[in-house]
């Protein structure tokens, strides 16, 4: 949970979809290109809303991504797919540590 001029956000991932709370409204972010999203860490600039997290697609291939305000970026993966990864996000910087 975070505050940001006077608004509560929370992060919140609901079956199979990501998403998070704004002051009581539930906005769910998803990519029609996979079959699961999962949010793991988010924080809010100015009027921005960042959320990092994984998103898996139907062979179970995971990979890294990041949303800005609702719109996708996904981060280049190693030859490998991501599994337990860990994101966070510090301001506007999005960093991906790989799973141990």
């Amino acid at each position: 949970m975070t505050l940001s001029n006077n608004t509560i956000y929370v992060l919140t991932n609901i079956g199979l979809t990501a998403g998070y709370w704004e002051d009581g409204t539930l906005t769910l972010i998803n990519d029609v290109a996979s079959y699961q999203t999962e949010a793991d860490a988010f924080a809010v600039q100015g009027t921005d809303v960042y959320i990092a997290g994984i998103v898996t697609a139907i062979n179970n291939q995971r990979n890294p991504v990041y949303w800005k305000n609702g719109n996708i970026v996904r981060l280049p993966t190693a030859k490998t797919s991501v599994g337990g990864g860990q994101n966070v996000i510090s301001g506007i910087k999005v960093v991906v540590y790989p799973a141990n």
